[in-house]
């Protein structure tokens, strides 16, 4: 009788895990989903339930940093980008939209930088190179955001 015990004490806890887990799939997943509709304001109140339960949950910072984006919280969104830079997420999904969250900034200087001692992906080096064009462009120096689209 005391082993049943135990047995249908783990299964609660199993339970409890497998249902707490799901619940923070749900969230995020409603949240890409309305980020993919483009109900923007959807998606980040789901995507802010989602990191309410797991602040760690790298997915969801990373599309709250989209989020912010698309509210003109350009700063904000460099700021959850960072972080899940930080946190290990790879540079190469992350480099388009910190470049534009600083362009947006004016930060020009910053953009040029953005991923500079990095191991980029073919995708990743043309995501930066339009990333510099721009950059050099809004520094007025027409001729190396030139070289950046050849």
């Amino acid at each position: 009788m005391h082993i049943s015990n135990i047995k249908l004490t783990l299964l609660f806890i199993f339970t409890l895990f497998c249902v707490s887990a799901f619940a923070r799939i749900d969230d995020y997943e409603a949240a890409l989903k309305s980020y993919n509709q483009h109900d923007i304001d959807a998606a980040y109140i789901h995507v802010r339930n989602a990191l309410q339960k797991a602040p760690d949950n790298l997915p969801a910072t990373i599309l709250m940093a989209k989020i912010l984006i698309e509210f003109k919280s350009y700063n904000l969104a460099e700021i959850e980008l960072i972080g899940a830079i930080e946190y290990g997420a790879d540079i190469n999904l992350l480099i388009e939209p910190l470049g534009k969250s600083l362009l947006f900034q004016g930060a020009f200087l910053e953009a040029l930088d953005v991923a500079s001692n990095r191991d980029l992906t073919q995708q990743g080096k043309i995501a930066l190179s339009f990333i510099k064009a721009a950059a050099y462009g809004g520094l007025k120096d027409l001729n190396k955001a030139k070289l950046e689209y050849i």
